[in-house]
C-alpha cells in the first residue's frame, strides 16, 4: 500500500490528504456531539491528550531529546506559538461550544466563515493587499452566514451562531499564525506545544465544572481526540505535498460529510433556507479561492518576467 501511495505524484498525494483531513473534521465534530453536553473545556482537555502523546512521539522519533526547542519552542517561533494556541484556545473553545446547539451540517460550514476572515487578518496583520472582488466576496459570504443561521426561525439560537461565527474568526487567525510558523517550527512541535498550553490553561476551567464520565462519552471524546491528530498531520501533509492553490477548494468537503453523517447519526436535516446559505457560502468561499489562486499565478508570472 505505501509502495502504490510513495508512486503517486505530489498533486495526487496532496488530495488524499486534503480529502482525508476533510473525513477527520466531519467524524471529529460527529464524535464531539456524540459525546453529549460535557463542558466544552472538557472535551477540549480529554482530545488534547491524545494530541500531546501523538505529538511527543513523533518529535521524540524524529529529532530525539536534545533539543528541547523542539517541544517548548524557541525565540524564533515562541510568539508564533503563542498567538496560534490563543486563537486554537478561544476558537476550539467556540466551535465545540456552538457544536452542542446547533446541526452539525451548519456548524461545519459556519467554520467555512474562516476563509474570509482569514483574507481580513492578512490585511490587517500581514498587509496583503485587498482587492474589490475580496471585498464582494466577503460580503456574499456573510449574507448567506445570515441565510445558515436564520434569525427569524423558530430554532434560531443567538449564543451558539455568534460563538460559531467568532470560532471561525479565530480559526483564520489560526491559519494566518501557522502562515507566520512554517519557516520556523515543524509541525509536530506546533501540534505539542498547542496540545499541551490548552490542557494546561484549561484543565483548571474543567475541574471547577467537572462532569464525571460515562465509559461511552470518555470513549468518543478520546476517538475525538485521535480525529484531530490526523486532522492535524493530514492538513500539513497535504499543503507540503501541493500548492493551497490546486487543493484548498476540496477540503469544504466536509460540509458534504458533516450533513450526511448529522442525517445518519442523528437524523438532522437542514432547512431549505439553510441549504440556499451554505450554497452562497460554499460558493463565496471556492470563488475566493479561485480568486486568490489565480491572483498568486499571475503575481509569480510577473516576477518571472522582470527577473
Amino acid at each position: 500500500m505505501s509502495e502504490k501511495f510513495n508512486s503517486l505524484d505530489n498533486r495526487k498525494k496532496g488530495l488524499i490528504y486534503i480529502i482525508l483531513y476533510a473525513i477527520s473534521i466531519a467524524l471529529m465534530n460527529t464524535l464531539l456531539k456524540l459525546a453529549g453536553p460535557i463542558p466544552p473545556t472538557e472535551k477540549i482537555v480529554y482530545k488534547s491528550f491524545i494530541c500531546i502523546i501523538g505529538g511527543f512521539i513523533v518529535i521524540a522519533k524524529t529529532y530525539g531529546f536534545k533539543d528541547k526547542g523542539r517541544f517548548i519552542g524557541n525565540k524564533k517561533n515562541i510568539f508564533g506559538l503563542s498567538i496560534r494556541t490563543i486563537c486554537g484556545l478561544t476558537g476550539g473553545t467556540a466551535n465545540i461550544y456552538a457544536l452542542q446547539y446547533l446541526i452539525l451540517s451548519t456548524s461545519s460550514v459556519i467554520q467555512d466563515l474562516s476563509v474570509f476572515f482569514l483574507v481580513i487578518f492578512s490585511f490587517i496583520f500581514l498587509k496583503e493587499k485587498i482587492k474589490f472582488w475580496q471585498v464582494v466576496l466577503i460580503c456574499v459570504g456573510f449574507v448567506g452566514a445570515v441565510f445558515v443561521i436564520n434569525p427569524s426561525s423558530a430554532k434560531f439560537v443567538l449564543t451558539p451562531s455568534l460563538a460559531a461565527i467568532f470560532g471561525s474568526a479565530m480559526n483564520a487567525g489560526d491559519s494566518v499564525s501557522m502562515r507566520y510558523l512554517r519557516k520556523t517550527a515543524s509541525p509536530s512541535t506546533i501540534v505539542f506545544f498547542y496540545n499541551v498550553a490548552c490542557a494546561v490553561v484549561l484543565t483548571p476551567f474543567m475541574l471547577m465544572d467537572y462532569k464525571v464520565l460515562t465509559i461511552k462519552a470518555m470513549t468518543y471524546l478520546l476517538l475525538s481526540g485521535v480525529c484531530y491528530l490526523v486532522v492535524e498531520f493530514a492538513i500539513t501533509s497535504a499543503y507540503k505535498y501541493a500548492p493551497a492553490r490546486e487543493i484548498a477548494i476540496f477540503s469544504y468537503i466536509d460540509v458534504i460529510f458533516s450533513a450526511v453523517l448529522g442525517f445518519i447519526v442523528f437524523g438532522s436535516l437542514p432547512t431549505i433556507i439553510s441549504i440556499i446559505g451554505y450554497i452562497i457560502i460554499l460558493a463565496a468561499a471556492i470563488t475566493l479561492v479561485l480568486y486568490n489562486s489565480k491572483t498568486t499565478d499571475s503575481s509569480k508570472k510577473e516576477t518571472k518576467a522582470t527577473s
